[in-house]
Order: structure tokens, then C-alpha cells, then sequence
């Protein structure tokens, strides 16, 4: 379809089983219908070679045919190789596509032991120093997992924190910093104090001085406006869950004024729409399971729908109307959803009981930031389990005391921070 110069539309054909020049010549007759000029004419078809009676010339001749008949013969090999009827074998070293990285029993046969009890110890130091500093500053709770940092390096950042703590502790204006959450986030486009959520964010990287200076950034009046943020979330949470019948929960990508805010809103129009239509819940619904209601960012849903675990998205940026239409409309389908999970999620355990039984693994776990879906991790061990006698019993001898964990689809098998073993989904 070619558009003329005044906006038209028009329609050509070309045959694409011609030959090039054929091609080539439709194309150009194509576009001179639609005014386009001085289009130069399709190369001339090579012409034979000619014949040179220079006997030497022509063994030249002859040897470079034969050297392109070659080279033409070696790469329809390759691809017919490549192909699903090719029979040849392929030499995988150098495919960027490569299984080598999802080669299970591969990765077990390299497993070090002393590596797996290497990164245990080390869990272990970075656990004990989250609780010592959590005690010292009297933190609600302590995080830094999200960092992608060892346990090593973050058992030496929070020692480095508790060391500051037994220098300049006399210099906070609180004694107590409960109930705030510390969490150690290299993200600097957040607020250190999360009035809102209860967060303390201290940056890995910075300077102890630096770190000093924002825990001296938390005062009486902070902890009391989080305290009275919180009533009020509990006060809007109260009124929305019980005028719907649905459990309403922050998402990952919402922030904690956003998710505050979002509360607010769907309260006031809660409200709004009892005072006017009287909004009660049928017998029916107070009967039901509650639906979960999960509020992600604006950016991240613009629209309420169901997800795959049988709860509603909904966005904080949606109006009060379109949330409770959005809830009101997907009720129905997110329950038959979360019957289908729920009796997925039944399978799952049933087969992770087995592989934990078989393999002598302590548990097996969704691992890594990539989604794993029931049906992948059913697809995960039922393979695990269906290995034939010796397969399974080097599985077992490689696997036997330690966790197992299936990420998702493009990871490779590898050990975890913690000595666990994991390994994808679709693991070969």
C-alpha cells in the first residue's frame, strides 16, 4: 500500500516468487504510479563469464567455482543441521542460546561443599548483627536483602552501624527508635524517614557522619506523626474493608503516601456512596471469602484486573467510582480464579512434600525477583521426580540437607547467598 503526495491510498501487487530483477522492476514500476522520479533501473543481470583460452586463467577459473561450490555447500549444511530434519550435530560452545547454564545434573557434579557451609556461616554472621543493631537502636525490624549484596558484606555494614551506634548514641534525640523499620536501600530518589510507612533508609555507601546525620533526623514529633498516620490508615482501612468485603493490601511498586492517599479517597467515596445509595453487604457477601485487593502504582496499573493468584489489582491513581465498579465487576471472576489456585497450590504442596521426602532437601522455596507460577513450579519437580533411578540418587547425594529454590525463566542454576541450591523452572 503506497500513500500519492495528496494523502491516497494505493494498492500494487508484487510477486514475490518472481525473479529479483522481477521483483526489483515491479517495485520500481510501483512507485512511479504514485509520482516518484528519476528511479534508477534495476541492475543488469550478471553476464556469463567468458571463456579465456589462457589455460592458466582458467584453472584460476575453475578453482574459484570450486572453492564457492564449497562454501555454498558447507553453510546449506549448517543450516540444514540446524533445522528440525537436520541429523548433524551442532556445535553448541559458542550459541548465545545455549541450555549449558540451565544443565542441572552439570552444576551439581561442581558444587563445592565447602562453599555451601562458607555461605551458611556467613547467613548466620548477617543475621546476629541484624539483631544486635535492631536491639541497640530498638528497631521494629531490620532489612537489607534487597540490595543484592552478600551476607558477608552486609554483616560488615551493620557492624559498622552498631560501631557508630557505641559512639555517638548520646547524640540521637530519641532513646528508642521503635517502631521503625530500618532498611538498608541504595535507592536515593526515597525519602530517608517514611512517615508514612515507618521506614528508616540509611544508604550502604554513605559515610558514617552521614548516617548520624539522619538518624538524628528522627524526633519525638516524627514518631508520633507516623503513630497518628497509622491510626488514620487503620480508620480507613476499617471502613473501606468492611463496607466491600475485600482485604486491601499495599503492592510492591506503591509508596507508602501513595497507598495513603489511595485510602483516603476510596474511604471518602465509601462513604459517600452509603450516605447516598445506603451500600451494605448482601448475606451472600458477608458469607464469601474475602477477595485481597492489591494497590500498585499508578504507573504500574491504570485499570482494576485479575490476577493469577485470584486477588484484583487495582491502581492508587483510579478514582473512587472506577474502584468500587472495578471490585464490584471482578469479585466473581477473582473468586473461581482463587478456587483454581487454591487447588493448584494443593498439587504443589503435595509434590513439594515429595521432593523434600526424595531429594532430602530442608524446603523448597520461589526464589529470585522473576515470577514463578504454580504450574512452572509443578513443571519443576515433576521432572525432578520423574528422573530415572541413578539421576535421582546423584540428585539426592548433591542435594540432601540443603534448600532448594526454582527461580524463573533466563536464570541459571547457581547457590544462593544463603548455600541454598537454585535452579530454574525450565531447567534442563
Amino acid at each position: 500500500v503506497l500513500q500519492e503526495k495528496d494523502g491516497t491510498l494505493v494498492t500494487q501487487s508484487i510477486q514475490l516468487n518472481d525473479t529479483v530483477e522481477g521483483v526489483l522492476k515491479s517495485m520500481r514500476d510501483a512507485l512511479k504510479t504514485v509520482g516518484t522520479v528519476n528511479l534508477p533501473p534495476p541492475p543488469a543481470a550478471p553476464s556469463p563469464l567468458q571463456h579465456n583460452n589462457d589455460p592458466t586463467q582458467t584453472i584460476i577459473d575453475e578453482q574459484k567455482s570450486e572453492s564457492y561450490k564449497n562454501e555454498f555447500y558447507r553453510m546449506h549444511g549448517i543450516v540444514w543441521a540446524s533445522s528440525a530434519g537436520g541429523q548433524q550435530q551442532v556445535d553448541r560452545r559458542f550459541d548465545v542460546n545455549t541450555y549449558r547454564g540451565r544443565d542441572l545434573k552439570g552444576f551439581l557434579k561442581t558444587l563445592n561443599p565447602k562453599q555451601v557451609e562458607e555461605r551458611r556461616s556467613s547467613r548466620m554472621d548477617a543475621s546476629a548483627a541484624a539483631l544486635v543493631v535492631r536491639r541497640a537502636f530498638q528497631f521494629q525490624a531490620v532489612d537489607g536483602t534487597h540490595m543484592g549484596w552478600s551476607s558477608a558484606s552486609l554483616a560488615r555494614c551493620l557492624t559498622s552501624l552498631m560501631a557508630l551506634h557505641e559512639e555517638h548514641h548520646a547524640k540521637f534525640y530519641v532513646s528508642s527508635f521503635y517502631p521503625l523499620r530500618l532498611v538498608i536501600s541504595a535507592d536515593e530518589f526515597l525519602e530517608s524517614l517514611d512517615v508514612y510507612g515507618g521506614i528508616l533508609r540509611l544508604h550502604p555507601a554513605a559515610t558514617p557522619l552521614q548516617w548520624l546525620e539522619t538518624l538524628r533526623g528522627v524526633t519525638e514529633d516524627k514518631l508520633q506523626e507516623y503513630q497518628s498516620n497509622q491510626k488514620k490508615v487503620q480508620e480507613y482501612n476499617r471502613v473501606a474493608q468492611g463496607a466491600l468485603g475485600v482485604k486491601i493490601k499495599k503492592g510492591l511498586s506503591c509508596s507508602s503516601e501513595e497507598y495513603h492517599e489511595f485510602l483516603a479517597m476510596l474511604a471518602a467515596a465509601v462513604k459517600s456512596r452509603t450516605e447516598q445509595e445506603g451500600l451494605t453487604l448482601t448475606s451472600n457477601a458477608v458469607m464469601l471469602e474475602r477477595i485481597l485487593v492489591t494497590v500498585e502504582s499508578s504507573h504500574q496499573c491504570r485499570r482494576g484486573l485479575v490476577t493469577r493468584d485470584g486477588s484484583i489489582r487495582v491502581g492508587a491513581g483510579m478514582i473512587g467510582e472506577n474502584i468500587l465498579g472495578a471490585i464490584s465487576r471482578l469479585s466473581i471472576e477473582a473468586r473461581a480464579q482463587l478456587v483454581e489456585e487454591r487447588e493448584n497450590r494443593e498439587r504443589c504442596k503435595e509434590a513439594i512434600d515429595r521432593a523434600q521426602w526424595e531429594f532430602g532437601v530442608n524446603r523448597v522455596y520461589r526464589a529470585g525477583m522473576v515470577l514463578v507460577t504454580t504450574d512452572q513450579l509443578m513443571d519443576c519437580l515433576s521432572r525432578l521426580l520423574a528422573a530415572d533411578e541413578k539421576d535421582r540418587a546423584q540428585i539426592k547425594y548433591h542435594l540432601a540437607g540443603n534448600s532448594l529454590g526454582v527461580a524463573g525463566a533466563g536464570q541459571r542454576c547457581h547457590l544462593d547467598d544463603d548455600g541454598s541450591v537454585v535452579v530454574p523452572w525450565d531447567w534442563r
